[in-house]
């Protein structure tokens, strides 16, 4: 089975380096762009991934390439308002909320809560050149950067967990708030070592949930995800028109910054 040689396959220590690397099979130059949210490049042309040399079609499994040389890209800031986030559900809800806000935004999807951060920190060496909002979940851990001004971390576990609010997705998916209380309920019941998994702290709020009701607090400390997941599947709705309606009717009902996180709104909104 080929390789797949991509960003994560060949990272090195900094963003914005330029890795170089060589066929060993007939020398062709290759060089990687490693900033967390652009393509690998080869020979000029971008591609996103490479699984034989396009010179010789030597297979990178049988030659693998030989690392030659690590230098500095130039950065450039960008050109608008930038939101750099970890995946394609904080990227729908960041253009949902600047969409009904008026405002424009680019969004770059950087993978992961580390992309994030180290772009933010490397940003911070650069004294902010870079530019633009920086978004990451909470994931049950604090980020030493909560604090800074264009700096959103969740204060609930993941973007998912705000897409839960059982009145605007009742709204959103031609149901009552009670039946959709009754739908998550069931899903973790159904769905509760996938949840937990083994984790006692999750016990803990699984249990507080289907015994007393508590959704908020679940919503806080617990990863939603599969319930969000399971809840759009059992209606037959895509997240992208979900996401896109949660947001309008949170906006329309006036409650799109208790009902979203109020921070990312309101820097979406100083635009």
């Amino acid at each position: 089975m080929p390789i797949v040689i991509s960003k994560s396959d060949y990272r090195v220590d900094d963003p914005f380096q330029v890795q170089r690397w060589m066929c060993p099979y007939c020398g062709l130059i290759f060089d990687f762009l490693d900033d967390y949210y652009g393509h690998p490049m080869a020979g000029g042309i971008e591609e996103v991934e490479y699984y034989y040399c396009p010179r010789c079609e030597s297979s990178f499994d049988e030659w693998p390439l030989i690392p030659i040389e690590v230098r500095k890209a130039p950065v450039e800031g960008p050109t608008q308002a930038t939101f750099y986030v970890e995946d394609k559900m904080q990227r729908l809800v960041v253009e949902g909320v600047a969409e009904v806000l008026g405002k424009e935004v680019e969004v770059r999807v950087l993978g992961d809560r580390n992309a994030v951060e180290n772009l933010y920190r490397y940003s911070q060496r650069l004294g902010g050149q870079i530019g633009g909002c920086f978004v990451v979940d909470w994931d049950g851990k604090d980020s030493k950067y909560a604090d800074a001004e264009n700096f959103v971390q969740l204060d609930r576990y993941c973007i998912e967990n705000y897409l839960l609010n059982p009145q605007i997705s009742a709204a959103v998916l031609g149901m009552s708030s009670e039946q959709v209380r009754t739908s998550i309920l069931s899903i973790v019941s159904g769905n509760r070592k996938a949840i937990t998994r083994g984790d006692k702290y999750r016990e803990f709020f699984v249990e507080r949930l289907l015994k007393e009701g508590d959704l908020d607090t679940f919503l806080t400390y617990v990863d939603a995800k599969i319930i969000l997941r399971n809840l759009l599947r059992e209606r037959g709705v895509k997240k992208e028109s979900f996401v896109k309606e949660y947001v309008r009717r949170s906006y329309i009902m006036s409650v799109m910054k208790q009902v979203l996180p109020e921070k990312l709104v309101a820097l979406i909104e100083g635009i």
